[in-house]
């Protein structure tokens, strides 16, 4: 919501994405299928998230967030980006 997104679009979109702790720097693990959740990787400290764990998270939510929305949102069926296995 801090972001701009209206309350209910934004529990819409953190529905779909879900955040674990990395060893490396950060990630964002693409979603292939609409019923998947995106996973957030980004480094947290013993002592909690610092300055750059937190500046990593907020870039690869970005490529969360386009994921989710290019994956669920498009105006033509025949526009997905679904997988076969996902069909099923």
């Amino acid at each position: 919501m801090r972001l701009g997104f209206a309350p209910e679009r934004a529990k819409y979109i953190a529905r779909y994405i879900v955040v674990d702790p990395a060893r490396g720097s950060g990630h964002a693990w693409a979603r292939k299928c609409a019923l998947k959740k995106a996973h957030l990787r980004t480094r947290i400290e013993k002592s909690g998230m610092n300055y750059k764990g937190f500046n990593i998270a907020i870039h690869e939510m970005g490529h969360n967030v386009e994921q989710t929305l290019s994956l669920n949102d498009v105006d033509h069926p025949a526009a997905e980006r679904r997988p076969w296995h996902c069909l099923y």
